[in-house]
């Protein structure tokens, strides 16, 4: 948010408090049945070939910059169709109105299992064990790719240091619980607690992240 609007309607340091780190979400490169590649170099080389022909759907904001850092890197150039949400990106995907798409992998599960939608690269630093076949986006060659979308858990403001730790303490110990992890697991989710100190300094560090990369990609600020 602070580097998509000029006038952000908040500040993510100031106004919120850090209770703790939740977990990784697994995104992954996603094709039509119909496009002719098969790993993320087949894509880059077909989309160099035909310039602007390829459309990729986006449905939240971590695919709009994860995708525009993919282009980037690659040296490609694709036409970007916004959805307001995944499913009916996915919905348009199937049915070939675009061809490509940086999705969360509980959208797109059913469909990877019988045949609609290939995958060809996930953005984790290591690979998933329900994808264990498809490289990480490092491993298919683009070693700078190092954007995950994550999730923590946070509270207003000042919150009051003993909720924080209660708080802490309650969700840590329930995401070590293994019906928890093995739910998260099916979902391709990396459950992963924190203390809030470590929470508060990854948030800085993804901020600096995040801006850059999509200072890099050219998206400016609306």
């Amino acid at each position: 948010m602070p580097h998509l609007r000029k006038k952000p309607p908040y500040d993510v340091i100031r106004d919120f408090t850090p209770i703790t780190m939740i977990g990784r979400y697994t995104f992954l490169v996603v094709v039509n049945a119909s496009v002719p590649a098969q790993t993320l170099d087949d894509l880059f080389n077909h989309a160099r070939a035909y310039p602007g022909k390829l459309n990729y759907a986006s449905g939240n904001t971590s695919s709009i910059v994860m995708t525009a850092m993919l282009q980037s890197m690659a040296g490609v150039k694709m036409t970007h169709i916004p959805y307001k949400s995944e499913p009916p990106a996915v919905v348009d995907l199937i049915s070939n109105q675009v061809q490509v798409m940086l999705s969360s992998y509980a959208t797109v599960a059913v469909h990877l299992r019988e045949g609609r939608l290939r995958p060809l690269a996930i953005a984790l630093n290591q690979r998933s064990a329900l994808l264990p076949n498809v490289p990480t986006i490092i491993e298919a060659g683009l070693p700078k790719f190092t954007l995950t979308p994550w999730a923590g858990l946070f509270g207003p403001a000042k919150l009051p240091q003993a909720v924080v730790a209660r708080l802490n303490s309650e969700f840590t110990t329930q995401l070590k619980r293994p019906e928890i992890r093995a739910q998260l697991d099916q979902q391709a989710f990396a459950a992963e607690g924190s203390t809030p100190e470590w929470l508060a300094d990854w948030t800085r560090q993804q901020l600096d992240t995040w801006g850059r990369t999509m200072r890099e990609a050219g998206i400016q600020p609306e």
